[in-house]
């Protein structure tokens, strides 16, 4: 998104004879079933989160997408959805970021506004700055948690690294 740009991406599908199911073997980057990458989707909900103390959300939005060519498919509940879908990530791995990181000042809330929020606190926990060095800092959080833990941060259970549940 940061720039836009539209490609395909040829993923590796495994069948387990073990556990009779399809193995998708996704880049770091890629969530399953999502258009967008993960670093493009933090940067929009990180703009958005230092934004937020001077206006309303949806103005924020509206001036990201008139800064950001071509993305006409993102809308106010798209958004809405990417902080839903990133505070899960972040919610299912608290407690092993918690080992490397402070995590004291996440506090979490009701609302659009407030979950934006926790979700800009949990990046700023995580030591990832905005631009320019997000996508670094996004693909270097996520490298360290797959290491450790053999999972996305983000993305669905069945999508695990690991071979056949072992």
């Amino acid at each position: 998104m940061f720039p836009y740009q539209k490609e395909w991406i040829p993923v590796a599908r495994m069948f387990c004879r073990t556990t009779r199911r399809t193995v998708s073997l996704l880049p770091l980057e890629l969530a399953p079933y999502h258009p967008y990458t993960i670093p493009s989707m933090l940067m929009v909900v990180l703009l958005c989160a230092r934004g937020m103390e001077r206006r309303s959300p949806v103005g924020i939005l509206r001036t990201l997408l008139d800064a950001v060519q071509k993305t006409d498919d993102v809308t106010e509940s798209l958004l809405g959805f990417w902080v839903k879908f990133l505070l899960q990530g972040f919610g299912r791995a608290h407690s092993e970021l918690r080992k490397q990181y402070d995590l004291s000042t996440i506090s979490s809330g009701r609302g659009f506004q407030s979950k934006v929020l926790q979700l800009g606190a949990y990046l700023r926990c995580c030591r990832v700055r905005g631009p320019p060095d997000l996508e670094r800092d996004v693909m270097a959080l996520l490298k360290e948690m797959s290491a450790r833990t053999n999972r996305f941060l983000f993305g669905i259970p069945s999508q695990d690294r690991r071979c056949c549940g072992k």
